[in-house]
């Protein structure tokens, strides 16, 4: 995480050493630096180092041993810009295991200062995206309702950026209006990387309802030696009051790292979520930027993010999950348990729990063009009719052209996050059933009957939704 010169504010938006070191321009590959300018940089680094690192004590020690370690691979030549970082980061690395602490090339200091010093910090961040989702302009990879047992339904926000300027702020907002009648909520944090200590403060308000102390951070004073304590405490919003008992679960991986871990952590210490996936990056230091000799930058260390109750930080150990899962397994996992959790299912009875399962073959057979599980669920009897909005009817569908249409891969969309589905009203008599069934782009009203002691659709009234949580 970052701090902002003069006052606390923001966290690093790059996520890992790797990260980091790609400058991805032609001029740290042609740039030739002398052993006397890379002399200088080093010099100049070690002085930021010893200035304002996190912990005085260990400041010089770490200039120490990052000296002696250049001594021992001493090698004066000319080197290119990416050849000296790549050195030099890789002796820092091995001297203090701090991944927030590094030497930045010209062109990458550059666009940290502004970014984050700039006149126009607002829009900083955009001008340095390079994804083609155009939801990464305010840190977000993907959002979307979930519900894949058609029982629950799931808030469903993925992260690749902490982006605390207005714009991204009042984005997370209509985000949380629209997740106020689902039943749990998913953080995804898996691929962020970091970013703004604002945006940390503000998602983690949405989550209480009274003002909570979640991390204690320790930081410099402005303009002394001295360090202060700064408490976190969530401050309730408008939307608190939906959130605040609605089951949250946060997804972590290797690549969560800084203010991503920061409001992990925060939300775990504090009991209000489970985190699902794999231990996380350990960048619990706070950083700013530093200029050193001949345009080049320094991140350095300048504060430490701590449980008040414990005195624990993830500092260099990486935020444990509860739930431990490779990092690819965590949504499905987080959605099961969902199910499990909720006890929704539990309160299906006898035949309902049969219909049910039925459904969800349905649906997964239509989403996934499996041809063969959906000829095994239909009647010889099937008729699907498809109305439009005021009931008049467009199409009448029969078996061989619903199976046509599944092999075919109809229902199939190139991103599986959207294979929703909501069954409900499921009622049942004399070996018939009628229940309602929700997909992502069709409100069916499906009736079923019992043969040979198995469930089978023989009707489906279905048309195109208008609006929906599917």
């Amino acid at each position: 995480m970052t701090s902002r010169r003069p006052k606390i504010a923001i966290t690093l938006i790059l996520g890992s050493l790797s990260q980091c070191l790609h400058l991805g321009s032609a001029f740290a590959e042609a740039t030739i630096l002398t052993s006397q300018q890379q002399s200088e940089i080093i010099a100049t680094f070690s002085e930021a180092v010893l200035e304002h690192y996190v912990l005085p004590n260990k400041a010089a020690l770490l200039v120490d041993a990052l000296h002696q370690a250049q001594a021992r691979n001493d090698d004066s030549s000319a080197k290119t810009v990416s050849e000296f970082l790549d050195k030099t980061n890789a002796l820092i690395q091995n001297t203090s295991n701090d991944k927030h602490l590094r030497v930045i090339s010209p062109e990458k200091f550059s666009q940290m200062m502004a970014m984050f010093y700039g006149d126009d910090a607002e829009h900083a961040p955009a001008a340095h995206s390079t994804s083609s989702n155009p939801l990464s302009v305010v840190g977000v990879s993907r959002v979307s309702e979930i519900s894949r047992d058609g029982l629950n339904q799931t808030g469903y926000l993925a992260l690749e950026r902490f982006d605390g300027s207005a714009r991204s702020v009042a984005f997370i907002e209509r985000v949380f209006s629209t997740f106020t009648e689902s039943d749990n909520i998913v953080i995804d944090l898996r691929n962020c990387g970091g970013g703004d200590a604002e945006m940390v403060k503000v998602l983690s308000n949405y989550f209480f309802d009274e003002p909570t102390h979640l991390l204690n951070t320790t930081m410099p004073d402005e303009g002394n030696n001295a360090r202060s304590v700064v408490e976190r405490w969530t401050a309730p919003n408008q939307l608190s009051q939906y959130f605040a008992e609605k089951p949250l679960k946060i997804l972590i991986s290797s690549r969560t790292f800084s203010a991503a871990e920061s409001f992990a952590f925060g939300m775990q210490a504090a009991g209000r979520a489970e985190l699902v996936g794999e231990t996380t990056g350990g960048g619990g230091y706070i950083n700013d930027f530093f200029p050193l000799a001949h345009g080049f930058g320094a991140s350095v260390s300048v504060g430490r993010t701590y449980d008040p109750r414990t005195g624990r930080d993830w500092q260099a150990i990486g935020v444990i999950p509860e739930v431990e899962v490779q990092q690819n397994h965590a949504l499905i996992t987080a959605l099961t348990s969902f199910t499990e959790e909720s006890g929704k299912l539990d309160k299906l009875q006898g035949e309902e729990v049969r219909i049910y399962q039925q459904l969800q073959k349905y649906t997964n057979a239509w989403y996934g063009a499996d041809y063969e599980t959906m000829r095994g669920l239909l009647s010889d009897e099937f008729t699907g009719i498809y109305s439009d909005q005021n009931g008049a009817e467009i199409e009448r569908v029969s078996a061989e052209q619903l199976l046509s249409r599944t092999k075919d891969g109809a229902g199939q969309r190139a991103d599986e996050i959207y294979y929703n589905r909501i069954i409900r009203d499921i009622n049942i008599s004399n070996g018939q059933a009628s229940v309602t069934l929700i997909l992502r782009e069709t409100l069916h009203h499906m009736s079923l009957i019992k043969q040979d002691d198995e469930w089978l659709i023989s009707h489906d009234d279905f048309k195109d939704k208008q609006r929906g949580p599917a």
